[in-house]
């Protein structure tokens, strides 16, 4: 795995961002697939996205404490946004890859496209699975307007979990999208309603 890593990232460093297809081998969470490319099984992180977690770890956790909701309301959450990536990325498939610039602990970034040439990233937000993580996604003006006008979509008309979760929704926007800093406390163990950003 480390040489298809090593070369991908050559091939980036020279000619700038790659093409690439991919089989999907498994569904990570909602924002990172496993993918077999020249052979080897390489991580991909989507590109200018987040999805609530839904595994135990340190980001789970900042961002319960951050949000001040309960731990598996977000992990209930992050399930949500995993069986929505199963629902539309079928393992076995054949995917094209935009790989990005840049690495993310020892993933890849992708921009995936489905079958129907719609790209994932995209998809995710617009159905409401996902917000933008707008450090990330302007370094591409073009992907970041497609992100931000799929999440619009996704809050005014309530898409996933806009209906189901939507506290935790516009929590990690105000944090990931917003750039706004988590508060040591919490939003609502301060008796802070969230703000409403439509």
């Amino acid at each position: 795995m480390r040489r298809v890593i090593l070369l991908l990232f050559l091939a980036l460093s020279l000619f700038g961002r790659e093409i690439v297809y991919g089989v999907l081998e498994r569904v990570k969470d909602g924002d990172t697939f496993l993918m077999r490319i020249g052979g080897e099984e390489v991580s991909i992180r989507l590109f200018g996205i987040d999805t609530p977690e839904k595994f135990e770890s340190s980001k789970l956790y900042r961002d319960v404490k951050g949000c001040g909701v309960g731990r598996e309301a977000m992990k209930e959450a992050g399930k949500a946004a995993t069986n929505f990536a199963k629902s539309v990325m079928k393992v076995g498939e054949k995917y094209k890859v935009e790989l990005m610039e840049g690495s993310s602990h020892g993933r890849l970034i992708g921009w995936v496209y489905l079958r129907n040439g719609t790209p994932y990233n995209v998809a995710v937000v617009k159905e409401g699975y996902a917000v933008v993580y707008s450090r990330y996604a302007k370094q591409d003006p073009r992907k970041y307007r497609q992100l931000m006008n799929a999440l619009r979509y996704a809050k005014t008309h309530r898409t996933g979990l806009w209906r189901e979760y939507p506290r935790i929704m516009e929590c990690m926007e105000r944090h990931y999208t917003e750039g706004k800093r988590y508060s040591s406390k919490g939003y609502h163990s301060q008796g802070l309603s969230l703000p409403r950003f439509w």
